[in-house]
C-alpha cells in the first residue's frame, strides 16, 4: 500500500514539473472581456457615476462578442467574400417592453395587508371602478341603509394627452383614489374622492420607463403609507443610460426632475446581452399628494425581465438569467438561442438572483442566487421573515424543481455561490404553482395533449419532509388559497370546467370534487378569483365564465358571466350563475384606453353583500338559505 502511495505522489509530481515548463495559452480577447465583465459586478453602487463605469465592462464585452460572432461566421465564407463578409458587422435586435383598513380591501390579494393595484377598490362607502380609462364612483348606502348607484364619472384624462395611454389599475387608501398607466412613460395620476362620492384630479406625474405591463402581475402595491412599484429602464449601450426622471403631467415642456437622489444598484455579476436597470421605489403618498415625487430606490441590473412581489417586511426581485460561461459562445444569444444546445438543453443553464429590498429600513438591497428560473410571483412565499422559492430547471420530463428556503442572512452584498436547495422534486411544473403559509402547490397536466384532461397535484411541506399526490379528473389551470382551503380550477373533458377542494396543510386530503358542464373560464388573473363569507358559517367564491363554444380569441371583447361556488361544509355545490352577457351593453365611443387588458369582470364580498362586475353592469347578490338572490343592478354608463 505504501508503494502504490508513494509511485501515486512520484507520477504526480513528475506530470507537476512538466506541467510547470508548458506554455501558457494566453487568454483570448472574448475570455479577457468576460472576465472584465464579470469581476464588474457582485457590488453595491450608490451613485451614477459609479454605475455607468461598471457599464463600460459590459458594453466592451458586447462589443467583443459581436467581433468574434462575425469572425466566427465568416470564416466559413469563400475567401473572396469573407473581407466583405467581416466589413458588414451584425446586427443588433432590440426589442423594448409592450407591453388599508381591512373593511376597505375587496380584492384577492398574494399577501395580507399589500394591496395591489386593481380595477375595482373600496373607499370607505364608496367603490371606485375603472373601465376603460374612465373611473366610475358607486355609492354603496342610501338614506342611511344599503344602496347602489354610480354617483360620479371622470375620464383619466382631461384633454388630448390621455390619447395613446393604457390605464390599468388602480389603489384606494383614505379617499385618495391612484391610477397607474403607461404611454410615454408610466402614468401616476392621483385623484380626491369627497363624502358625497365626487372625484377630483389632485396630481399627476409622468416617470420615465419601459412598460410595467405583466399578464400576471400588477404594477404597484400599497404598503402602509408608501406606494411601492417597479420600474425597468433599458441600458443595452452606455450612451442610451438615462437615469429614470419625472415631470408633472401637465408641464410638458418643462425639464424633468431626477427621480431619485440616492441609488442603491446591484450588480449581482450578471453578463447579458440586453441589460435592463430595475428599481423598487417606494414614494410616501404624502410627497405625492404635496406636489412632488419623492422616492427611495432600489434595485439591481440584470437580464431584461424581473418578477416583482412584496410581503410585509421586504419587496423582492427575482432576476432570472443565464450562466455566464454561455456568453463565451459568441454565437450564444440571450433570447435563447445556441449552435450547440437545443432550447430544452439550454434550460438547464439558467439561474435567478434573488433581490431582498427591506420596507421599514432604508437598508440597501442584498442578493441571493439560486439555480433554476421562477416562472411569476406565486413561486415565492414569505414566511415569518423568510423566504421560501420554488424555481424550476426547465420544461422537458428530465428537468426538476427546487425549492429554496431563504433566511435573511443568505442575502449578501456581493458573492457568486449558488445555494443549495432545500428539497428537489423530479419533474417540470406544467401547471400553475401556489406557494402559501404551508406548503407549495404543483400542479402537472398530462405531457402530451392527445392524453385525457387529467393532472397531479404535489403538495409539499415547506417545513418538514414528504410529499403528497392528488390525482385530479380534470387538468388544472388555477391554484388559489380561500378562506384556509385550496381551490384548483381547470378544464374537464365534458368541455366544462373542473373544481377541487383541499385543506391548506402540509399533508392534505382531497375533501371534494365536481365538474360543471358547458363552461370555462374567460380570465386568469389572480384577482379574477375571489373567495367571502357572506353569512355565518358560509364560505363562497366566485369567478368570471363564458360558454365553452365562445370564441377564445375575442377574449378582451367578451363578456362574462360570474359563477358562484359554495364551499361550506368542506363540499363543493353551484350556487348560481349570475347573467351579465345576454343584458350587457357596449359601450358608446370609447375615448380612452379601450382593450381590458386586465380584463373587466370580478366577484367581491362585502359583509354579507356579494358583487358581480362584468362589462358595463354591477350585480348586487345576497345569500338566502342556500340560494342566491338578486336584489340591485346597475349599469355604469347608459
Amino acid at each position: 500500500m505504501l508503494a502504490a502511495r508513494c509511485a501515486v505522489l512520484a507520477g504526480a509530481l513528475l506530470l507537476a514539473s512538466a506541467c510547470a515548463h508548458q506554455p501558457r495559452t494566453p487568454p483570448t480577447p472574448l475570455q479577457q472581456a468576460w472576465q472584465a465583465a464579470r469581476s464588474a459586478g457582485g457590488h453595491l453602487i450608490e451613485n451614477e457615476d459609479a454605475l455607468r463605469q461598471r457599464l463600460v465592462a459590459l458594453d466592451h464585452f458586447a462589443k467583443v462578442r459581436d467581433t468574434a460572432e462575425r469572425e466566427a461566421r465568416c470564416a466559413a465564407e469563400p475567401e473572396a467574400r469573407r473581407a466583405l463578409c467581416l466589413e458588414g458587422g451584425l446586427d443588433r435586435i432590440e426589442v423594448t417592453g409592450s407591453r388599508i383598513s381591512a373593511a376597505d380591501v375587496i380584492t384577492n390579494n398574494q399577501e395580507a395587508g399589500i394591496d395591489e393595484g386593481g380595477i375595482v377598490k373600496k373607499s370607505g362607502d364608496h367603490l371606485i371602478v375603472l373601465r376603460s380609462g374612465t373611473l366610475y364612483s358607486i355609492a354603496l348606502r342610501e338614506g342611511g341603509g344599503d344602496g347602489l348607484r354610480v354617483v360620479d364619472r371622470l375620464l383619466a384624462a382631461e384633454d388630448d394627452s390621455g390619447h395613446g395611454v393604457w390605464y390599468d389599475e388602480i389603489l384606494a387608501l383614505d379617499g385618495r383614489i391612484i391610477l397607474l398607466g403607461y404611454g410615454g412613460g408610466s402614468q401616476l395620476i392621483g385623484f380626491d374622492l369627497d363624502p358625497a362620492g365626487r372625484l377630483h384630479r389632485r396630481w399627476h406625474y409622468t416617470l420615465s420607463s419601459n412598460d410595467y405591463y405583466s399578464g400576471d402581475n400588477y404594477g404597484m402595491r400599497l404598503h402602509g403609507e408608501h406606494l411601492v412599484f417597479k420600474l425597468s429602464i433599458e441600458v443595452d449601450t452606455i450612451e442610451r443610460l438615462r437615469w429614470p426622471t419625472w415631470r408633472h403631467g401637465d408641464a410638458l415642456d418643462a425639464a424633468p426632475h431626477a427621480l431619485v437622489d440616492a441609488h442603491q444598484i446591484l450588480l449581482p455579476g450578471l453578463v447579458s446581452d440586453y441589460p435592463r436597470l430595475h428599481l423598487l421605489l417606494s414614494c410616501p403618498l404624502s410627497a405625492l399628494d404635496a406636489g412632488h415625487v419623492d422616492c427611495q430606490a432600489r434595485g439591481a441590473l440584470g437580464d431584461g425581465h424581473a418578477e416583482l412581489y412584496v410581503a410585509g417586511s421586504a419587496a423582492y426581485l427575482a432576476l432570472s438569467a443565464w450562466d455566464d460561461a454561455l456568453y463565451l459562445d459568441p454565437q450564444f444569444n440571450a433570447w435563447g438561442f445556441s449552435p450547440t444546445m437545443d432550447w430544452e438543453q439550454l434550460q438547464a443553464h439558467r439561474q435567478t438572483w434573488l433581490v431582498r429590498v427591506p420596507l421599514d429600513r432604508a437598508d440597501p438591497p442584498r442578493f441571493a442566487r439560486i439555480r433554476g428560473e421562477l416562472r411569476n410571483q406565486f413561486w415565492l412565499k414569505e414566511v415569518d421573515g423568510e423566504l421560501h422559492a420554488l424555481s424550476s430547471t426547465g420544461y422537458a420530463p428530465g428537468s426538476d424543481l427546487l425549492l429554496h428556503r431563504l433566511r435573511p442572512r443568505d442575502f449578501v452584498p456581493e458573492g457568486e455561490a449558488i445555494l443549495t436547495p432545500r428539497r428537489r422534486l423530479d419533474g417540470p411544473a406544467s401547471g400553475p404553482v401556489r406557494l402559501t403559509d404551508q406548503a407549495a402547490y404543483i400542479a402537472r397536466s398530462p405531457a402530451q395533449e392527445s392524453e385525457a384532461r387529467r393532472g397531479v397535484l404535489t403538495i409539499v411541506p415547506l417545513r418538514g419532509e414528504g410529499s403528497t399526490e392528488l390525482a385530479l379528473e380534470f387538468e388544472p389551470r388555477r391554484l388559489e388559497p380561500a378562506l384556509g382551503q385550496v381551490v384548483v380550477v381547470g378544464e374537464s373533458d365534458s368541455e366544462g370546467l373542473g373544481f377541487a377542494l383541499l385543506p391548506d396543510h402540509a399533508a392534505p386530503t382531497l375533501l371534494d370534487r365536481t365538474e360543471i358542464g358547458g363552461l370555462r373560464e374567460s380570465e386568469h388573473r389572480s384577482h379574477a378569483f375571489n373567495a367571502g363569507r357572506p353569512t355565518p358559517g358560509s364560505r363562497v367564491f366566485g369567478l368570471p365564465v363564458v360558454r365553452s363554444d365562445a370564441d377564445p380569441d375575442a377574449e378582451y371583447d367578451a363578456v362574462s358571466d360570474l359563477l358562484l361556488m359554495d364551499m361550506s361544509a368542506n363540499r363543493l355545490r353551484q350556487l348560481g350563475l349570475v347573467d351579465m352577457a345576454s343584458s350587457a351593453r357596449p359601450e358608446p365611443d370609447c375615448e380612452l384606453s379601450c382593450v381590458d387588458w386586465y380584463g373587466n369582470a370580478r366577484v367581491f364580498f362585502i359583509g354579507e353583500r356579494i358583487f358581480a362586475l362584468s362589462a358595463d353592469q354591477l350585480v348586487e347578490l345576497r345569500l338566502r338559505g342556500n340560494a342566491l338572490q338578486e336584489v340591485a343592478r346597475i349599469r355604469l354608463y347608459e
